[in-house]
Formats: structure tokens, sequence, C-alpha cells
């Protein structure tokens, strides 16, 4: 009653609660959701239970000026959080799930459809509860809205340790800081999972203070509730959890112990009893869950720098390496004043002080190891400018002007942080539009930033539980039929798509998994094929339907039996990438995306000597671009099946776009170039030779 805002963190995790536990359930209707916040309001009328919203407003402009300034990034972020849905993970997952919920009334975790379905899903839950009320907007505004609590409550803890200036420049350089924006501007979990922090520390310093049991229960709950939110959330948790320890009488754990275990373990659980593994898709090779690769744990191998003395330097000006953003996307405000927080540690500090610097740290450190995602760090910036709080009021007793000067710097770097927010990522680099004076803003902005958003709408309304395959990414956003994406989130479909040889393995995985609709690159889209056989697959066995920017909706739409279609084109003079109209592929072929260094950024490659490449060409020579490097073979190349000819392409030294001889035809005209593996070749490990092609040029 005392604290309003653990009133409502507390009132906002028991909802959540209740998705939590009866997600598999189809009683998930909107109305249910109007109606269950009926019951606590009644009873807290009736027994007069009310929370104290007694706020000590502003009463002069010398009060009123900190507010604004803290508030003013505020304001940012929620124009920001009034725009539509477009970043790939939230399109990918975090939309998907509310979406599903408000579709299906129900969540099936079918590891089958999307790999991640049994993974915690705590902040997806309460974007759940948004959707079901108010569609897409509510979700994103209560994604807002959660920061603002986070805000609020920094907000007056910092108020009761220092001036109103010194406040509102700390909280607001924890708004400003690009990485708030990065998680608040698009549906990640990161600020659920914060709250669930910070409202732990808060409550444990309550309890340490009156000693009452109930307080140390909702601790508990409030650590449950992080660890079913998120895996990564675990790093936070267990320190909380040691911390409270430390100070929490036996009688008392004993209790809120096994009540954290008990809800945090929910996902869990479910993991284990639908795939065996606890963890999923983490850690299989040693679950052994048959639903996921049992050879390699999963990781994303984008973000797994260790832990080096660089590393705080690195995280803050170097911080693309870390995060899906610019460098400078960790903001200014940690850098400089948390090794001042450690450099003034004294036994003198409040007991509030030692444990958010433990759990930050500790959690920090702990997650980064884990992996190096700036995004996973989230949970510990609230916790640190509380920290940062407290050493500047310790700092004010012994010397008012150092502590004047820290608070300067908390100002400066919250003027920093304003200038580097665009480097929070991608997909607000325009800030926000103005709907009033330009209507198409919002179908212009989801064209360029979200297409397959245009294309889902389509399906839903025309085809809503068509079976749909996206050959490229997996942005599936609010779909409300079957989903198969050529991504990890897919696994199987992913997996057999990469096994196919040929573009009418493409067409019978289609058939055998009653796929009717595709989602693709156009041709002459910027985004690459992963697969060399898609574009004929396409081509042959699809026509398209809609369009929506450099994508395409395409339908099975395989040719008649007996029914040629038109001759393959031939090349003209002219340079051209390994995947055109022009190529043809037979065998297992890879293709691969991550060489920047590569004609076009792509390479094919293969090591099966089973494996063909067919060029049409209309000239009178050819030259091949490829990879020169020491794990390279000898190809035969021959034209028109005539003489077959050795190209090697092994190398001492790697070089990337290296062209071979000039592969000449007996007169200019249409012609055909072979490259095959030769089938002698046991000399080398077919494991480690490897042909590529990278281009090739006509004469």
């Amino acid at each position: 009653r005392r604290s309003p805002h653990l009133t409502i963190l507390t009132g906002l995790a028991t909802f959540v609660f209740f998705v939590l536990a009866t997600a598999r359930w189809p009683i998930h209707y909107a109305a249910l959701y109007w109606l269950l916040p009926a019951f606590p309001i009644v009873y807290a009328l009736r027994h007069q239970y009310l929370p104290d919203f007694k706020f000590d407003y502003p009463r002069t402009p010398g009060d009123l000026a900190p507010l604004s300034v803290a508030l003013f990034p505020l304001v940012c972020l929620w124009l920001i959080a009034l725009k539509p849905e477009v970043s790939s993970d939230g399109l990918a997952m975090h939309m998907v799930i509310p979406a599903r919920m408000a579709w299906a009334h129900a969540w099936n975790f079918d590891v089958q459809e999307f790999t991640w379905a049994v993974m915690p899903m705590g902040g997806d839950w309460a974007f759940s509860i948004a959707w079901l009320m108010g569609g897409e907007a509510a979700a994103r505004l209560l994604n807002f809205a959660v920061l603002c609590l986070i805000a609020w409550i920094i907000f007056e803890r910092l108020h009761a340790r220092v001036p109103n200036w010194m406040t509102a420049a700390l909280t607001g350089a924890f708004l400003s800081t690009p990485l708030t924006q990065h998680v608040t501007g698009s549906l990640f979990v990161e600020n659920v999972v914060a709250l669930w922090i910070l409202g732990a520390a808060l409550i444990l310093r309550v309890y340490v203070k009156e000693r009452r049991a109930v307080f140390l229960y909702a601790f508990a709950f409030f650590c449950g509730m992080a660890a079913a939110s998120k895996f990564g959330a675990l790093a936070f948790v267990v320190p909380l959890l040691l911390a409270a320890c430390v100070q929490a009488k036996i009688r008392h754990l004993a209790i809120a112990v096994p009540l954290a275990a008990a809800v945090g373990s929910i996902p869990y659980v479910e993991a284990v009893l639908r795939t065996a593994n606890p963890l999923f898709p983490f850690f299989n090779s040693y679950f052994n869950s048959p639903f996921y690769d049992k050879l390699t744990n999963f990781r994303d191998v984008r973000f797994e720098t260790p832990i080096a003395w660089t590393t705080w330097y690195d995280i803050t000006f170097h911080s693309s390496r870390f995060i899906e953003g610019q460098d400078g996307s960790l903001g200014f405000l940690f850098f400089i004043l948390i090794p001042i927080c450690l450099v003034g540690l004294r036994r003198r500090w409040p007991r509030t002080g030692f444990v958010l610097l433990w759990v930050g740290l500790a959690g920090s450190v702990i997650s980064f190891m884990g992996q190096s995602n700036l995004r996973y760090l989230y949970s510990a910036l609230p916790l640190f400018t509380l920290l940062i709080g407290v050493t500047i009021a310790s700092f004010r007793l012994r010397s008012p002007r150092l502590g004047q000067a820290l608070a300067g710097t908390a100002a400066l770097a919250f003027l920093l942080n304003l200038v580097f927010l665009p480097a929070a990522g991608w997909y607000h680099k325009n800030f926000t539009f103005n709907r009033a004076f330009n209507p198409k803003a919002v179908a212009n902005y989801l064209t360029a930033s979200a297409p397959e958003r245009k294309l889902v709408d389509w399906l839903n309304v025309n085809d809503p539980a068509a079976r749909v395959a996206w050959m490229e990414g997996n942005a599936i956003a609010d779909f409300h039929g079957r989903a198969f994406t050529n991504s990890w989130h897919s696994d199987q479909f992913y997996r057999r798509l990469r096994e196919s040889t040929a573009p009418e393995g493409h067409g019978w995985l289609a058939q055998d998994l009653k796929i009717g609709y595709f989602i693709a690159p156009a041709p002459g889209s910027w985004r690459a094929l992963t697969n060399v056989y898609t574009r004929e697959f396409l081509d042959r066995f699809t026509r398209p339907v809609i369009a929506s920017s450099d994508l395409e909706l395409r339908r099975w739409s395989p040719p008649d039996p007996g029914i040629t279609g038109p001759p393959p084109p031939h090349a003209p003079p002219g340079e051209y990438d390994e995947i055109s109209a022009y190529t043809h592929f037979t065998g297992h072929w890879a293709r691969d995306l991550q060489f920047h260094q590569a004609y076009r950024g792509t390479l094919v490659y293969g090591n099966d000597s089973r494996s063909r490449l067919l060029i049409r060409f209309n000239g009178t020579a050819v030259r091949l671009k490829y990879t020169a490097a020491a794990n390279r073979c000898t190809a035969l190349i021959s034209i028109d099946e005539g003489e077959e000819f050795p190209f090697s392409q092994f190398s001492q030294e790697t070089r990337w776009q290296a062209l071979s001889p000039r592969f000449a035809a007996a007169a200019p005209g249409e012609h055909l170039l072979q490259l095959r593996f030769p089938q002698d070749r046991s000399k080398t490990a077919i494991s480690s030779c490897y042909i590529d092609l990278d281009g090739f040029v006509v004469e």
C-alpha cells in the first residue's frame, strides 16, 4: 500500500503468472482479460485496500524542470512505441506468440513448428494479455508502460537519496541509453525481465527492513517470474537468491526458495515433458532430444566474445560487436561511473548498495560468459543506475563538490546518450513519422522495413489456414496458419531443405508437408537465396500471387506432366553471380553468405563427387570466379561435352574472387560449360577438399 509501484508490479506479475500456468488451454479470450481485473478491484474497494497514490507534484518551475528533463527521453520512446512492429526478433517470435494466442486462444508448444515453442516466455505472456485486449498497438504500448514503471521506480528511489536535478540526470541518462530504445522500440522481453529483477531487489530491501515473511515470498515470486520469462535471466536470479540466503531467516527461506523454484520451473518442466530437454533447444548434445540436432549445441556464434581486460571499453565504444546495432549502443553513463562505484565502495554503504553491486556485476559477468550480447545485460542497467545514485549520495556526505561533479558527469552522459540514440539499431533511424501529414507513412514504413507483413495480411484474409513456407527468413508476424521457415526456428524443415539436391527435391518436400504458399525474394532482389535450387524451384513449381517490395507470395503450381517449359536462356557477354538463370546445379552444393570478400558477398561450394555444375552461355569463352584456398581441389571442365581440362583451385594463400584460365569454345554461339569432380580424387579426404564458384564472366 505504501509503494504503489510495487503494488502494480505484483498485480502485473500475477496476471502474467495466470497466463503462464494456463497457456495450453483454449480459454484466452479478450472478454476474460477484461473481466479478470474486476475481481481485485471489487475486493480492494470492499476491504478499502487501495494503494496510497499520493504524489509530490512539482509546485514551482524549479521543481518542474528536472522532471521535464527526465521525461524527455521517455516521450521520445513513446513516439517510437506507436510505430508498428518491424524488428526481426519481434516478427519471428515475440509478435508470433501474442498473435497466435489471440487467434487460437491457446499456445500448443509445438516444437516441430517453432523450435523455440517451449522456451520461457513470461514477457510474451504479458504481451499476449495486451494483444488480446487491444491488438498489436496495445502490446507495444505495454512494453513502453513497463519501461515507465521501471523509470518510476528509479526516479522515486533516487529522489530519496539525491536532489531533484541529480535524480533527473540519472533517470534521464538511463532512459536515453540507446540500448533502452533498442529493447523498447521493438517487442523484446528485456523490459519485462528487468522489471522482475528490479522488483525482486527492492522487495528484498523491504524484507530486510521489516522482517516480514510475506515480503520474502513476494521476492521469491518475482525471481521465479524472471526465470520463467527468459533462460538468460537465471544469470541475475541466482545472485539474487544468494543475496537473500545471506540476509533472510532460515524458516522464511524454507518456503521462499521452493516457491521461486516452483514458479520458475514451469516452462522448463513443460520442455522436459514435450522434448526431454528442459533447456530445449540449448545443450541438446547432452539431453539428446529427438526434435533437434544432437551433435552440436545451439548457440548464436555472432556473440561469443570472451571476457578480456578491454571488454568494458569494447562494449561501450565497439558495441556493434555485441548487438544488432552500432558503436555507442550501451551509452556512456555506466562506462564512467560504475568503476567509480567500485572505487567508492565502503562498509558504511546501505545494504541495498551491496545487493545492487553484487547482482548487477555477477549477473552481467555470468550472462556475458554465456553469450556476449549486450541486450542480455539490460537487466543490470536499472540496478546500476540506482547503484550510481547510492554512490553519489555517499560521496556527497564527505565531499559535496565531488558528489556534484559525479552528478554533472551523469548529466553529460545523458546528453551524449541523446546524441547517440540512433546507435540503438536499424529500425528507427528516421525516429518517427507523422500520420496526420502523411497518411501513407505506415504503409511506406512497413513496405521498406517489413515487406512480409503485407503478404501475411493477404494470407490471413484470403487463406488463414494455409500452410506457408518462408524460403528465406522467418518474419512470420501475425500469420494464423502453419508456418515453415528456412531457419533454426523450423529445424526439421530447415534440415530437409538443405538436404535437397535438386529443384524436384524442393517439390517433393512441399508435397510431403502439404505446403500451399511460399514467401521468397523476387527475381532481382537484393536478398540472397541460401539454397542453390530455390530459384529454379520457384520458377518451375510456383506462380506469383502478390508482391511487396522485393518479396513475393507464390502459390504451389507444379507443371503438368509431359509439358516442358521454354528452353533455358544462355548468358550473353557480361559478369554474373554464381546463382542465376544461366547456372544449373545437381547434387550437394551449399551457398555461403558470410564472406563479404566474395563477389556480391556470396559463393557456392561442394565436396560431393556426384555433384555437377552447368553454365549456359552465348559467346566465345568463359572465365570462372572462385576462391583459391588450401582446402580446394582440382575440377574438370568441359565445353559442349568435349575434351575435359583440369582446373585447380588450390592455393597456399587464400585469394578471393580469383579468375580461372579462359575456357574457350570452338566458335561463337550458344554453349554449355560443365564442371565436375574427378572420380579418382581419393588422395584427398572428401571432407576437407572443396570446389567453389563465386561467379563467371562471359566473353
